[in-house]
This record gives C-alpha cells, structure tokens and sequence, in this order.
C-alpha cells in the first residue's frame, strides 16, 4: 500500500524425503493459505506415480498449518502422520528431573569435519487441548549456549520422541549441511 502498486504473490508447497530430497513441487496463488490448500496438496502428490496411494506419508510442516480442523482431518486419516510446532506455547520452568530423554543433533558447516552440536532434553505428554496428540516439550541449547524451549505436536504415538525431534529439527535440510542425531 505504501507504494501504491499492485502486487501478486505465490505460494510454493515443497515435499522433501526427510534427507531433503524433492518428490513434489507446486506452485499456488496467495488466496489460500496452508491449512485450506494441505490436503488437496497431499492428494496430488499421492497422485504422482511413485508408491501405492494408501502409503503411510509423515509431514513435517512449520506453524502454518496449526489449527483444530486440520489436526481432527489428519487424525481421522490412517495414511497420514503430522508433525509441527505448537503455536503459541509459552516457555515454562524446566524441571531437569521431569526430563525423559536427551539427544544431540550434530550439524556440519563449511567443512565435514566442522561440526557443531546442539543439545536437546525433552519430556511427552498427551497435549491438553486435543489429547489424541503428543505434545513433546523440547528444551533446546545451541553450541553458543543459548536455550529456547518450544513444544512439538504429533499425532503418530509409535515414532519415538527422539526421531520426531529430530525430523522437525532437520525439516529444511535440503538448505542446510547434512546434519545427524544421536540419540543420549
């Protein structure tokens, strides 16, 4: 509005392997956001002949696709797994004997042998608001030290806390070095 221009933006919807190869692409217009255009963007992907439809996928998507309906559809469907982060959860005193697991994620830079290790205590419960989902608190510190704790929501309870961690830690993987974790 400032400039006084019209403007047009696209949506691009990637689907990655969780080692950050691509398997689908697609272009969209700006009139629907993530959580009205998922689905469909899921059905088309199943489409592209490379696997039998019914194959259990697991998504891990960024806060954009946080909403009620979204998380009853996807509980709903036995070939649909979903990760995200939960929006809007406040950080809360961290009990260090609550913790139930540990696990170090092990980024390369430049150079193979550069690593940098970020450190990672977490705690699984049923999530309060809807209890057919995991929420998994995840208190995390970088190599600087510096802790930020976020909570994780997940519908498939058999995948182990660790690898969820891990996958949506690693979710832009293709833009980053190959990063591994080990679980501790």
């Amino acid at each position: 509005p400032a400039m006084r221009l019209a403007d047009k933006a696209l949506h691009s919807d990637f689907i990655h392997t969780n080692r950050g190869e691509p398997i689908y692409f697609e272009t969209t217009d700006n009139f629907e956001d993530l959580r009205q255009r998922f689905f469909a963007v899921i059905a088309r992907c199943r489409a592209v002949p490379r696997g039998p439809v019914e194959r259990v996928l697991t998504v891990i998507v960024d806060r954009g696709i946080f909403g009620a309906e979204v998380f009853e559809k996807v509980l709903a469907d036995p070939t649909l797994h979903l990760i995200t982060w939960q929006k809007g959860y406040v950080a809360q005193n961290w009990d260090p004997k609550a913790v139930q697991g540990r696990l170090v994620i092990e980024r390369a830079r430049n150079a193979s042998d550069d690593l940098r290790s970020y450190h990672f205590e977490y705690l699984e419960r049923d999530w309060a608001t809807q209890p057919k989902l995991r929420q998994i608190v995840v208190q995390a510190t970088n190599p600087q030290g510096r802790i930020a704790q976020v909570a994780i929501l997940a519908d498939d309870r058999l995948r182990p806390a660790a690898e969820v961690i891990g996958l949506i830690f690693n979710r832009w993987i293709q833009e980053c070095s190959a990063s591994r974790y080990v679980q501790r």
